[in-house]
């Protein structure tokens, strides 16, 4: 009768054990979006591809669990601003943690950010009206003759919109809030005792 006991009440426990692993791990369906603000500033100036970084999760949480979380993550593109170039910034997710110390891998992709335009350089745009008055003069003079001033006008205005065509690097701020949508089910298997 004792053995008979014992066998049912092992049987009971073995029973409770996938509720429990169940209850101890959390699930956040994928097109979720997370809320972050970064901790680091990231510029397209000066990043490098592999840069890591990290952001902290913030309300609304779409779980109480992810209160104090940071994920982490590394700078995957970087396009300089350049002469007709768009500057651009590609981010990666790699993990989660949460405030207990538990992690988990976490895919997901940015969707929103604020990011500032770094100003256009003043000084670019003079040094390009200038370069070309002077390469527009040298042309004008050897094609117009020496009296003719059309080439000096062409020229700055070639220089002008050269300069004004060069593109400012991007940066997303310290602190600036970002918005990540999770392209998979995010599951964190939690520590003991939480």
């Amino acid at each position: 009768m004792v053995n008979k006991k014992r066998v049912v009440a092992c049987a009971a426990l073995l029973a409770l054990l996938p509720i429990a692993a169940w209850a101890a791990t959390l699930t956040i369906p994928a097109g979720t979006q997370i809320n972050v603000t970064l901790d680091n500033t990231i510029n397209s100036g000066t990043a490098q591809v592999g840069d890591g970084f990290t952001a902290h999760v913030q309300a609304p949480l779409p779980d109480p669990s992810l209160a104090g979380a940071v994920i982490s993550g590394q700078v995957v593109q970087v396009q300089r601003a350049g002469q007709g170039t768009k500057p651009a910034i590609g981010l990666q997710f790699n993990t989660i943690q949460l405030y207990d110390g538990t992690q988990a891998p976490i895919e997901g992709y940015l969707v929103s950010a604020q990011q500032r335009n770094q100003q256009k350089s003043g000084a670019r745009v003079v040094a390009t009206t200038l370069g070309g008055m002077l390469v527009g003069n040298a042309i004008g003079k050897t094609v117009f003759g020496s009296a003719s001033t059309m080439g000096s006008w062409l020229g700055a205005l070639s220089g002008f919109l050269i300069g004004q065509n060069y593109q400012a690097n991007i940066q997303i701020p310290q602190n600036a809030p970002m918005v990540v949508q999770l392209n998979q089910n995010l599951s964190i298997r939690r520590q003991a005792g939480y």
